[in-house]
Order: structure tokens, then C-alpha cells, then sequence
């Protein structure tokens, strides 16, 4: 029986493991993708089961079920230690105290009390949500433009309206993609929630689609005053190819490239948060061609079938392996050819005083290596005097808030550092902004 029990733990060491793994070669990256995902969600589970087998072991006196059981222990709290201290982040936001809220205010910031997933829950089980209503026209078909409403289910509203742009490429995926868990929580502390069906490629380029976030942006600031959201307080926010509009719509308020026809209106947004999010296309494109050049060895064949097996799409296998062609379907040719195009679609070629503040979360680990533009975009907007936080998430992979949010300590420390800049965004005063017209 022991040696069944010191088999599992091995397993739960392995698992605990693999977030620390970095392997060499993009295709290694891909390979362990998913399981870098997992066992990272899985820590806090893995952990506990570890201390059990520490126990199992010293009462059986089998010091190799303790040793591993030690091992698989010490590699999860080695993993929640790394996490950031959210509350020292959000410090350095103007006006805010040492837990990243205005010191002066009596009243504490609507967050939910501490970062216990299970009570978090509780409390975000009753918010439902209106679905398909219509806040504007696509771009390229004429067709209505869907999003889902997540109404406060507090009783009490923020009078923050957050427009929300899900990820996948800019090819696929759809609202209301794993992401009820966030929007629950987010719900339950007063704010609104409009989850965006923007269109994809084909159907609509990259401009395109900004447009359609910015046709929210107007939809919210007419009719959320229903639904107790303050015109003046709109906050974008999105996930990868998401979090790139969100960014680039927050910083292009007025801009006539990302105009819908027919729509007219401030545009102007109090705050943006992005999760791991493309900001430079062009560095994307060139450095997207080095990790994978265009002669395949087997095992990046291997690599890129296995991981578009998946991800259940070509599209970000195509974004890993031929940048120049991705982008260039898209933007209407390559890097080298109209790189003005690739600066106008890019966040970080828009920086100025005019942004909102920002808050950018971020895996050092990304499978698609965007933490160093984010960094880099961060410090664009300190040097412009925009309050910015960058969250860096140590031993964190690209997608990481999907997969098990109620128990993932990287998700549970990403959505309590969501919770403090919405506290902050909810009582800044962030002062009228030029939007940046024909940059």
C-alpha cells in the first residue's frame, strides 16, 4: 500500500512541478502549455494532498512517501510565494493608502471580503445576466452587435460600467466564454458587466472591431444610467486578443481609424484593465519569426498539431508560427510592407497623457511571450504621467484565468487586484482627457 501512496505523490510532486518548468524551444512551450495551466490551478489542491502523504509517510515510516510528500509541499508553497502582494502594487496608484484605496475615504472599498473563493461564490450565486441585447451594428455585415448585461446584484451600484472583450486570436471565440465565474464576482460588488460579442476575422478587421468596443462604449453611456452606471465612469477590459482592444480603444478616443459609420459621441473611457494582451505588433510579427522559423524540426510539427488540437483553432498556432501571414490576412500586408498600419493597431504607438490609468495583468511564463511589450507599455505610461499597474503573475501561462478560477491562486490574486483598481477607479476623480484624434 505504500508504494501505491508514494506513487501518487510523486504524480502530485510532478504536477507541482510543471508551472516551474521553462523549456528551450518554442515547441516545448507549446507542449507544456496546458499542463503548465493545470498544474498551476491545481497548486492548492496538490499541495494539501502533499501534506497528507508527509503525514501518511512519517505514520507509516516510510521516509520516501514523506520525502516526496515534502517535495510536492514545499514546490506549492514555493508557487503561492511567488504570488505579488496586490495591495503594495495597487499602493503607488495617486491618492491611495498603503492598501491601495484613498485613506480618507470612511467607507472601505465594495470588494468581497479577503480572497476566500468559496464564500466568493456564495455571495455571487444569485447574479444572473440579460443575454444578446443589441448595442450597436457590425461592422462588416450590418448584423446586429450582441452583449450579455450583467447587471449589480448588490443592491447597491458602483456606478462603474465595465465592457468586456473576450480573447482567441481576433478569429474566434465568443462572449460568455468562461468567464461567468469573474463577471459573478464582479457583479456582487455593484458594477455592470457588458460582455461584447465584437466581430471576427473575416468578417472584420482589427479597426473594425475597435469600433464595435467604441459603439459599446456609447451604448453603455446612454443606457447604463438604467442599470446605475455613471456615463462618465466606463472602464474597458478584455483578455489577450481582448485585452489589445480594450487597450487600443481606451487610447484612441476620437481617433477617426476606429470609427463606426453613423456613430458619434464621446468615446473616452475612466479606466482600462488588460490580461496579457498583445500592445506591439510590429515587435510581435519579427520576434514571432524567430521563435518559429519557418523550417520545422519534428518536433515542432509535433508541437503546433498538438497544441491547435487544443486550442480547437488554427489561429493562434498560425500567430505562433507565421506572424507576417497571421497579421497579414488581417492588416492587408506584412510588417515590412505598411508598418504605420501596424503602429496605428498597436496600444503602446498611442501612450500619452490623454490614457486612462491601466492596470495590466501578466504571466511571466506566456506561452506567446508578451510579457516583455507589457512591460514595456507600463513604463510608456509612467513616463506619460498615467497611473499604471502592471501585475506580474511569476510561473503564470497565457490564459490562466480560465481554467479553474475558484481555487487557481494565480486567478484568485489577479482578481483581487482587479477588485482594488475598480475600488480606486470608483472613487478617482481622473479629470477630462484630450482624446488622441488622428494619431
Amino acid at each position: 500500500m505504500s508504494w501505491l501512496l508514494t506513487i501518487q505523490a510523486a504524480l502530485l510532486a510532478l504536477l507541482g512541478a510543471v508551472p516551474f518548468l521553462r523549456p528551450r524551444t518554442a515547441a516545448g512551450e507549446a507542449l507544456l502549455w496546458l499542463p503548465k495551466l493545470v498544474g498551476g490551478a491545481l497548486s492548492p489542491v496538490s499541495g494539501l494532498l502533499s501534506v497528507l502523504a508527509v503525514l501518511a509517510g512519517l505514520a507509516r515510516r516510510s521516509w520516501a512517501l514523506a520525502g516526496i510528500g515534502l517535495l510536492g509541499a514545499g514546490l506549492a508553497a514555493r508557487l503561492a510565494a511567488r504570488m505579488p502582494d496586490v495591495d503594495a502594487q495597487l499602493a503607488g496608484l495617486p491618492g491611495t493608502g498603503p492598501l491601495g484605496r484613498p485613506p480618507s475615504t470612511p467607507q472601505p472599498p465594495r470588494i468581497s471580503p479577503g480572497l476566500d473563493a468559496v464564500r466568493g461564490r456564495d455571495k455571487t450565486a444569485r447574479a444572473e445576466f440579460e443575454r444578446n441585447i443589441v448595442v450597436g451594428r457590425k461592422a462588416g455585415s450590418g448584423h446586429p452587435l450582441r452583449a450579455d448585461l450583467w447587471p449589480s446584484s448588490s443592491g447597491v451600484s458602483s456606478g462603474l460600467g465595465l465592457i468586456y472583450a473576450h480573447g482567441s486570436g481576433w478569429r474566434v471565440g465568443d462572449k460568455d466564454m468562461l468567464t461567468r465565474p469573474f463577471f459573478r464576482r464582479l457583479a456582487a460588488q455593484g458594477h455592470v458587466v457588458l460582455d461584447l460579442a465584437y466581430s471576427l476575422w473575416p468578417t472584420a478587421g482589427l479597426a473594425e472591431m475597435v469600433a464595435e468596443v467604441n459603439q459599446a462604449i456609447l451604448w453603455l453611456k446612454e443606457n447604463g444610467p438604467g442599470y446605475g452606471v455613471d456615463p462618465d465612469r466606463i472602464v474597458l477590459m478584455g483578455g489577450s486578443a481582448g485585452g489589445h482592444l480594450a487597450l487600443l480603444a481606451g487610447y484612441t478616443p476620437g481617433h477617426p481609424a476606429f470609427q463606426a459609420d453613423g456613430a458619434a459621441g464621446d468615446t473616452s473611457v475612466h479606466g482600462v484593465v488588460a490580461f496579457y494582451p498583445p500592445v506591439d505588433l510590429l515587435e510581435m510579427a519579427s520576434r514571432t519569426e524567430e521563435r518559429w522559423p519557418s523550417s520545422e524540426a519534428l518536433t515542432d510539427r509535433i508541437a503546433l498539431r498538438l497544441l491547435s488540437r487544443l486550442l480547437a483553432l488554427q489561429t493562434q498556432v498560425g500567430l505562433m508560427k507565421q506572424a507576417d501571414s497571421f497579421f497579414a490576412e488581417m492588416v492587408g500586408g506584412t510588417a515590412a510592407e505598411i508598418p504605420d498600419t501596424y503602429r496605428l493597431l498597436s496600444p503602446i504607438y498611442h501612450v500619452g497623457p490623454h490614457c486612462p490609468p491601466t492596470l495590466l495583468i501578466q504571466g511571466s511564463d506566456d506561452l506567446f511571450a508578451l510579457a516583455p511589450g507589457v512591460r514595456r507599455l507600463h513604463d510608456c505610461l509612467q513616463a506619460a504621467g498615467v497611473p499604471s499597474v502592471l501585475l506580474e503573475l511569476a510561473h503564470t501561462e497565457h490564459g490562466f484565468d480560465l481554467v479553474l478560477p475558484h481555487i487557481s491562486p494565480q486567478t484568485r490574486v489577479s482578481t483581487h487586484a482587479v477588485e482594488r483598481f475598480l475600488a480606486w477607479l470608483e472613487r478617482e476623480d481622473v479629470g477630462q482627457r484630450q482624446p488622441s484624434m488622428g494619431k
